[in-house]
């Protein structure tokens, strides 16, 4: 974050007994260069970022679908490649920084659409790693679906005038209450192998529940997942991930269970310690994308606007795997409130007072920086992101699993009474589907 004027002077003002008679004054010029380095890079990427072009594609799913999870981590791979390494004398001078992707899920009542915001020297990119994949699903430019939106929040513009956001970290899964580390990303959430074997149909589909779920919202409400990603390679991170997983393997050697067979004794790892190793080395050697998820549910009714947050809640905690959750980062919750845990008998009075001076306001610029964020698409706007690998990615984005007998089962139950749709099923009798002639709308 940047250190701001008022945060520089007041350091200053609070270091000034020790300035004068330590020689602090070289800690108060690191401060002021610090500043003015942060203020010169925001400008000058600023600058860079709104010069470049975008093009928006909203792609509709295909009709038949069953290996959409393993062909989106291939995809990824592939828009991997728009990462640039930028020198010191580039971001100085020209502003030049890292380029990412933005994938949306916007829902409105039973209204969805899938977006991807694309830089539009790379659209070329990834318009044939889509055509390359999923051939069958239909991509078609189209306009920013949140151009007509307010560009700044201030719950009397535009359409809606309650919301709630949060931005979804990564976090422990071992403490009590899950905490952040350092270096928790070294870790793996669940990969779409954890859901589904090569083309086999998925012990359980993410993605089917979360478009049935964003399907059945109510018509008054809008909901917003974004996951903006960045390309990134950290070589400094590596580093410390190589010697975190060599700290991890030796102290699983030490707890090593043996077992002796004929041939002699053999030492084991437990399947959840190979699990975490191997999960942890592929983490290492794999495409690292930065990534920020965060989701808003816009209403004019802030009752009926939980039923969507905790429509997504269920979909994150799908991925939790054994040494990692996710949740939603508790400094960019939009709900936040005082308890009054260790106000003793004054807490609720206490409270009352406390919400009006401070967490009235602490909730107000919490809602206007997560809109900025979705507005601008940005991984450097709110907490700070984490490191995800493509096959974690398609997990979390890919389109519902469907063969051909379920569409051809969910077209003809519609016109069909139930004790012949079980008789068609038996007999293996289906009539085939014809796919649309038009785009859906």
């Amino acid at each position: 974050m940047t250190v701001d004027l008022i945060s520089f002077v007041s350091n200053l003002i609070r270091g000034g007994y020790w300035v004068f008679f330590t020689g602090g004054f070289i800690a108060i010029f690191g401060l002021l260069y610090k500043w003015v380095d942060d203020q010169w890079l925001d400008n000058k990427i600023g600058g860079w970022f709104g010069k470049q072009e975008y093009v928006f594609y909203r792609l509709f799913p295909p009709t038949v679908n069953e290996k959409s999870m393993g062909e989106m981590e291939q995809i990824f791979q592939r828009l991997w490649s728009i990462y640039q390494h930028r020198d010191p004398y580039e971001v100085y001078t020209e502003g030049k920084w890292y380029e990412g992707y933005s994938f949306e899920f916007h829902s409105k009542g039973e209204y969805m659409g899938i977006f991807v915001r694309v830089n539009k020297k790379h659209a070329t990119l990834f318009k044939s790693s889509i055509e390359a994949h999923l051939d069958d699903v239909i991509l078609v430019e189209y306009p920013d679906p949140l151009s007509s939106w307010p560009k700044d929040w201030d719950r009397k513009t535009g359409r809606y005038i309650y919301m709630y956001g949060a931005e979804m970290t990564i976090m422990s899964a071992r403490d009590t209450k899950p905490k952040k580390g350092t270096e928790t990303d070294i870790y793996q959430l669940k990969s779409w192998r954890d859901f589904q074997v090569e083309n086999n149909k998925p012990t359980s589909d993410p993605a089917s529940g979360l478009f049935g779920a964003l399907s059945s919202l109510d018509p008054e409400e809008y909901l917003v997942i974004q996951f903006c990603i960045k390309p990134y390679f950290d070589q400094e991170k590596i580093a410390k991930w190589k010697a975190i997983l060599q700290e991890k393997r030796v102290e699983f050697t030490n707890n090593m269970d043996t077992s002796i067979d004929e041939e002699g004794n053999v030492t084991l790892l437990t399947d959840i310690e190979k699990s975490i190793l191997n999960g942890m080395d592929r983490k290492i050697h794999s495409l690292h994308y930065l990534t920020k998820i965060r989701f808003l549910a816009f209403a004019n009714d802030h009752v009926k606007q939980r039923k969507a947050v905790s429509l997504v809640y269920s979909y994150f905690v799908q991925f939790d795997s054994q040494l990692l959750v996710m949740v939603p980062e508790p400094e960019t919750v939009t709900s936040t409130e005082p308890k009054g845990e260790k106000l003793g008998l004054l807490g609720p009075q206490l409270d009352l007072i406390v919400d009006k001076i401070f967490y009235e306001r602490e909730r107000y610029f919490r809602e206007k920086c997560i809109y900025q964020g979705l507005l601008k698409r940005s991984t450097d706007i709110g907490s700070a992101p984490y490191f995800l690998v493509p096959e974690e990615l398609a997990a979390m984005i890919h389109f519902p699993y469907i063969t051909k007998e379920n569409l051809k089962i969910q077209n003809i139950s519609r016109h069909t009474d139930p004790e012949q749709l079980q008789l068609l099923q038996k007999n293996n009798n289906l009539p085939s589907i014809q796919p649309p002639a038009i785009l859906p709308t």
